[in-house]
């Protein structure tokens, strides 16, 4: 398997059944709610207890809860691990999740800064369950962002978002919601908002000095082959994996500008701008096997850089401010449907504010 090639491993232990069916779903849910209740012992059963399993947890103890969590949902009974290699099903968020082998790295650190999150909550006087509630947004975001899995991340992401914000009380009623998303106003949902993506990859961007840099697609065609008609296009024509890299564009537009920086492609463009197009980049790079070889490797550390910038806004460690608009239409139509008052600009002018309004509209109301 070449570098950066997409491979959908098949989960055996199911001998190729529909794994996210609903009819195979609802036969995981026994195992699934005992699962949960079981967990109480490990997790305990109040704000205080839960507070002090998330802040003592340690990394490897994380990665094998998550595990088991996964195995359970996906009806997986013999040994489980992190079998996401390759995955690319959808895109968590806009942008394609990193290698399987920075992904656990990635987990740890989310969980390190989480954890100095609470610390200073705490010190500054904030309730337990006002930790729990930011807690529960930062690791099941970056949990499904990840995509640890071959299959159940969003599953594996909701349970562990409702067993760190409520515990173990309202499962029963939950637990239906969660893995078969039945009601929205309860299924703890902990998607990557695309548009934050966007988000980042300004952030990055703008970190790295190429903001200004603006990106031309001169590049005919919009898939590598054309089964149908036969044509050749520009897209085509290039390097498979190249493709596949320029195919994911949220990444794919940050490590463009910086190659283009690197080797001196840029044009004069408008005002104070620059500019380069895709076909110079891919060109470039696919010129020799050092230079692709560089590529691909600046393909993959950016694909890291945005997991640790997302976990950096979600604990507040860099305050990433954003326009308001990019959610608050969601957020309150949400909170509509829930008789819920709306929300106004200062609510979610941050990342961390606006992923967290968002994934409260999408939980069970505290009374």
């Amino acid at each position: 398997m070449s570098e950066g090639e997409v491979v959908i491993e098949p989960d055996m232990s199911r001998d190729h059944q529909d794994v996210d069916s609903k009819d195979f779903r609802r036969k995981t849910l026994p195992a699934l709610e005992e699962f949960v209740k079981r967990s109480e012992l490990t997790i305990g059963s109040t704000p205080e207890q839960r507070v002090a399993w998330l802040t003592q947890l340690s990394p490897h103890n994380m990665s094998d809860f998550l595990i088991q969590l996964n195995a359970t949902a996906r009806g997986i009974t013999d040994q489980h691990t992190f079998d996401g290699e390759g995955i690319q099903a959808g895109t968590a968020g806009a942008s394609i999740p990193p290698d399987q082998a920075d992904k656990e790295p990635l987990l740890h650190y989310a969980l390190a800064e989480t954890q100095m999150m609470s610390s200073r909550m705490l010190a500054d006087g904030m309730s337990h369950q006002e930790v729990l509630d930011r807690m529960a947004v930062v690791l099941p975001v970056i949990v499904n962002k990840l995509h640890l899995f071959a299959n159940g991340n969003g599953r594996t992401s909701r349970v562990f978002r409702m067993l760190i914000r409520d515990g173990v009380a309202d499962a029963d009623t939950s637990i239906d919601g969660i893995v078969n998303k039945t009601k929205d106003e309860v299924n703890y949902d902990a998607s990557p908002r695309p548009k934050i993506d966007y988000v980042i990859t300004n952030v990055i961007n703008r970190q790295h000095g190429t903001r200004n840099i603006k990106l031309e697609d001169d590049l005919d065609g919009d898939s590598i082959n054309d089964e149908y008609t036969g044509e050749v296009d520009d897209v085509a024509k290039l390097d498979p994996d190249l493709a596949r890299i320029r195919s994911d564009m949220q990444n794919f537009q940050i490590i463009a500008r910086d190659f283009a920086k690197k080797y001196t492609l840029l044009e004069p463009g408008e005002a104070d701008s620059v500019k380069v197009s895709h076909k110079a980049v891919l060109t470039l790079a696919g010129s020799d096997p050092d230079k692709k070889s560089e590529f691909m490797e600046m393909y993959r550390h950016v694909r890291k850089e945005r997991v640790n910038v997302l976990t950096d806004a979600l604990t507040e460690k860099k305050d990433i401010l954003i326009y308001p608009e990019i959610l608050l239409s969601i957020i309150n139509s949400a909170r509509a449907a829930r008789q819920q008052p709306p929300l106004t600009g200062e609510h979610v002018d941050s990342v961390a504010k606006a992923v967290t309004a968002y994934m409260e509209a999408k939980s069970p109301t505290r009374l």
